[in-house]
């Protein structure tokens, strides 16, 4: 917990001045890849956790994300901090529409604290 807390403050500070805000999914059937995002969201950041309350892990990768083709594994309440380095106004950041999850179990799923333009 205090290695999330020192990520976030980092990550905040990085941002300083720039909106963020969070969103959750929970992927309703284990084995079906779902965007992180349902609209398209470009982003200068994010931090994306797996919810503590999760009996499985999370895989997160592109479209074809799955429990064995994947980017990177989250065990419960583990996070990825994805971020642009420093962010400066005028830069492209990446689209969390782009980005999916797919699940051991139904209904686990992520939070993401995102920082946009």
């Amino acid at each position: 917990m205090k290695t999330l807390i020192l990520t976030l403050l980092l990550s905040v500070s990085c941002f300083a001045g720039t909106p963020f805000s969070q969103t959750s999914n929970d992927v309703a059937t284990a084995g079906t890849a779902e965007r992180i995002s349902s609209a398209d969201l470009t982003v200068l950041g994010a931090i994306i956790q797996a919810k503590p309350g999760n009996t499985g892990n999370i895989f997160i990768g592109d479209s074809s994300v799955s429990s064995t083709v994947y980017g990177v594994v989250l065990d419960a309440g583990e996070s990825l901090n994805l971020s642009m380095g420093v962010a400066k106004p005028g830069s492209a950041g990446f689209n969390l529409y782009d980005m999916y999850i797919d699940t051991d179990n139904s209904t686990d799923g992520v939070t993401v604290l995102y920082f946009t333009k």
